[in-house]
């Protein structure tokens, strides 16, 4: 993810000398971010300090930061920015995040905030997919990337596609052996790479040619 200009926001506290300073900083930092992160990061915290209300600085803060592998620095700074000013892009970067840091229930929230913005973001709608796999919804996730197909390029793995075969399996073994049957038969119609999986190999055993099998595999 490179740094990014964003539009800039002006606090009316704040000094027009020391932004017009701070985004000389922050211009000088961007140009230099691949060579020297580090210094980098520092000039543009420095900046930050100089110029506080300024939108586009804050945000590249946060970024720097998860650039230079500070991951939950830059959640801090890119919530306290949401505040202030949130719109879209900065909303489902922070889902992607929080996911990213193992909190897939802020992660939602986050989601759902961007909503408010742009309901028909694509990051957005990808994202859901992600909370949803994360959340061990795999019908759901799988719903919605099917809903979305060719609009949102989704990438399917292989670890979704096992939870997605753990999630019928589930069903089978609460004791619903038709809904697993027509969930598999859907997955697959969806997701034909789903067959290649042994786990679903097993589970079409179970459920469409051996009755007799007990989910082990092993015959009575």
């Amino acid at each position: 993810m490179p740094l990014v200009a964003a539009a800039i926001l002006f606090s009316p506290s704040t000094g027009l000398a020391n932004c017009e300073e701070a985004r000389i900083m922050a211009a000088r930092a961007h140009a230099y971010f691949e060579m020297q992160p580090q210094n980098s990061l520092e000039l543009l915290e420095k900046a930050h300090q100089l110029c506080p209300g300024d939108y586009a600085i804050y945000y590249n803060l946060g970024l720097a930061l998860y650039l230079t592998n500070k991951p939950g620095e830059s959640y801090k700074v890119w919530a306290e920015l949401a505040k202030r000013h949130a719109d879209s892009k900065l909303l489902v970067n922070l889902g992607w995040l929080a996911l990213e840091l193992g909190r897939p229930e802020e992660a939602e929230e986050w989601r759902k905030k961007s909503e408010e913005h742009n309901a028909s973001d694509p990051n957005a709608v990808a994202l859901h997919v992600e909370i949803l796999f994360a959340l061990n919804r795999p019908k759901e996730a799988l719903d919605i990337a099917a809903l979305n197909k060719g609009r949102v390029p989704f990438n399917i793995s292989r670890d979704h596609l096992e939870k997605v075969t753990a999630g019928i399996r589930q069903t089978y073994e609460n004791g619903d052996k038709s809904e697993a049957a027509d969930q598999l038969r859907d997955a697959i119609r969806e997701y034909p790479e789903i067959k290649k999986l042994q786990s679903a190999r097993d589970l079409m055993r179970i459920l469409f040619f051996d009755r007799k099998v007990e989910m082990s595999g092993e015959e009575k």
